[in-house]
């Protein structure tokens, strides 16, 4: 019975890792919204900017303009990269973030001062 109990404890864990770290595409495409606290290390995004993420791989944003995302999943979680500029040259790597497990999935911009793009 106590073999049964640690599995069963187990298995709840690292379905809820995986709920918390795996984040499909489907699940992360949509309108986001920048909630930026501290403009220090932002890459020159403002609050309450827009950014638009497209099921094709490209997304649109007020400060970034357009460009293509790309994402990567590994242990620590599901990384998103950005692609933007005139010939692609310029880019920005973040992760994403869920607050208690449910809320709304985040791209983190700068943690420690509280700067993401909150998905609408």
């Amino acid at each position: 019975m106590k073999i049964k109990k640690r599995y069963s404890i187990i298995l709840a864990m690292g379905l809820l890792f995986i709920f918390n770290s795996y984040y499909p595409s489907w699940l992360i495409t949509g309108s986001y919204t920048s909630s930026i606290s501290n403009t220090f290390a932002t890459n020159g995004i403002e609050n309450n900017e827009k950014l638009e993420l497209f099921e094709d791989g490209t997304f649109k944003g007020d400060s970034w303009g357009e460009g293509t995302w790309q994402l990567e999943h590994g242990l620590k979680g599901t990384e998103i990269k950005f692609t933007f500029g005139a010939f692609n040259e310029e880019g920005f790597s973040s992760y994403f973030y869920r607050k208690l497990l449910f809320s709304k999935p985040r791209i983190v911009l700068f943690r420690d001062l509280n700067s993401e793009f909150i998905k609408n």
